[in-house]
């Protein structure tokens, strides 16, 4: 478990590092390579897409998007995008989708990067979090995480979870009680 542990991590960070750097490099060449007028509609374009994606974060009752960072980000990548297009030609389209289908395996759930008993300790943290929510967006996203947390001590040990929540105790099965 170390081992996938560690080799879990050391790829997301080695990840991180090449995107950031392609990333780092596009959002500089789009700067120079682009026009005033074409960053400026970049600008407009990435307000325009952050708030589409705040309306429909606002629809699924997900409060926690902030629309200037969120354009801030879009636009970034879309100068970006835009540079590394523009100095690599159809070579950057291959650049990123190699790109994407090696981070797609870092879209699965970040649990599944902690060993059980931290796991564990991050589900009965999240019933004192559920506790103490000012919100109910606050709440909902408490809920998440732990219903994140229970899909994978699910997959760990399917019938462990079964027993743990086949018991007698409402209180052990929803509560601050521990599932091991």
């Amino acid at each position: 478990m170390v081992t996938s542990l560690l080799s879990a991590r050391g790829y997301r960070l080695a990840w991180a590092g090449v995107a950031g750097m392609t990333g780092f490099a596009g959002l500089l060449l789009g700067v120079v390579l682009t026009g005033t007028w074409s960053l400026v509609m970049i600008l407009a374009t990435a307000t325009c897409l952050a708030v589409a994606c705040r309306a429909a974060a606002e629809d699924l009752a997900d409060r926690t998007v902030r629309l200037p960072p969120l354009v801030a980000l879009l636009a970034a990548v879309l100068v970006a995008g835009t540079g590394l297009v523009l100095a690599l030609g159809g070579a950057a389209v291959a650049l990123l989708v190699c790109l994407a289908a090696t981070g797609l395996p870092l879209l699965g759930p970040r649990h599944r990067f902690l060993d059980t008993a931290e796991l564990r300790g991050r589900w009965e943290a999240g019933a004192r979090a559920l506790a103490g929510a000012s919100t109910p967006a606050e709440a909902a996203a408490v809920v998440r995480d732990r219903a994140r947390c229970l899909d994978e001590l699910e997959r760990r040990d399917p019938e462990g979870v079964r027993r743990w929540l086949s018991s007698p105790d409402p209180f052990a099965r929803f509560g601050t009680a521990d599932p091991a």
